[in-house]
């Protein structure tokens, strides 16, 4: 429950960076330029019980490393992709297996 948590504390922090992003319309001010790491299409595809390397597959780039904790044997590691625009998508892996995902944006 506390791995759930703090998936959820960290999608949460990451809108509110990516919140100073935008405009007054409250959509994306998007920059010249503008790169997708990771898109909805793809976040869909995600299924629990993917492996890491089956979502950076289908992502098509690593996802940067957040956390890692090993409690009672239960390895939890969390991983994100943020695209310039700030969206964004964390996953949650457990014993190398997805169980959680969030996004935040994803267009």
């Amino acid at each position: 429950m506390l791995g759930l948590l703090g998936i959820f504390y960290v999608s949460h922090q990451i809108g509110e960076v990516a919140g100073s992003l935008t405009s007054g319309s409250g959509t994306f001010a998007r920059p010249p330029g503008t790169t997708q790491v990771v898109t909805s299409s793809e976040y869909g595809q995600l299924r629990d019980g993917m492996t890491y390397s089956q979502v950076q597959a289908i992502i098509g780039a690593p996802g940067q490393e957040l956390s890692r904790s090993d409690l009672a044997g239960i390895v939890t590691v969390m991983y994100s992709w943020t695209n310039s625009d700030g969206s964004n998508m964390n996953a949650m892996f457990q014993n190398g297996a997805l169980v959680m995902k969030a996004q935040f944006g994803l267009r």
